[in-house]
């Protein structure tokens, strides 16, 4: 990674909101603000979404009226283990987050989301990108070398 930056993932993210190995519920609380929500055990590596005040790093979505409406882009990142082909099932991991994201309201059709699972090998045939929701959802899996 950058020296003290996390600039591989879009200068947006330089000033940041983010969790690191926290279940679903310290996410929805920490990153979206719901003090009441509760989510599942799962726990990805980091969540991250870009600082809420508005300004040149900001990244909120806004309405017709540009009103704050909800969330523009989120960054999962998921570092896996050595010695663990990355493959179809960590990619599943990162879409299983994003669906409870969304099934619960804090992120919509709309929410750009880029999930990064960082590893030490690809499985054979597993480099691309996987897209889902029209393309605004984005996993893909990296080798920690090229970070």
């Amino acid at each position: 990674f950058a020296k003290g930056g996390l600039w591989m993932f879009g200068p947006e993210f330089e000033t940041l909101d983010f969790t690191s190995n926290k279940g679903m519920t310290k996410v929805i609380r920490e990153v979206f603000g719901d003090k009441e929500g509760k989510g599942t055990l799962n726990r990805p590596d980091f969540v991250i979404k870009p600082n809420a005040s508005i300004g040149i790093y900001g990244r909120d979505a806004f309405d017709d009226e540009g009103n704050p409406n909800g969330v523009a882009h989120v960054i999962f990142v998921d570092l896996k283990t050595t010695g663990l082909s990355l493959g179809s099932t960590e990619k599943e991991q990162i879409w299983k987050y994003v669906k409870e994201l969304k099934a619960k309201g804090y992120i919509t059709n709309t929410t750009k989301v880029d999930g990064f699972i960082l590893g030490d090998q690809i499985e054979s045939g597993e480099a691309s990108t996987r897209k889902e929701d029209d393309d605004r959802v984005k996993i893909t899996p990296l080798l920690y070398k090229i970070c």
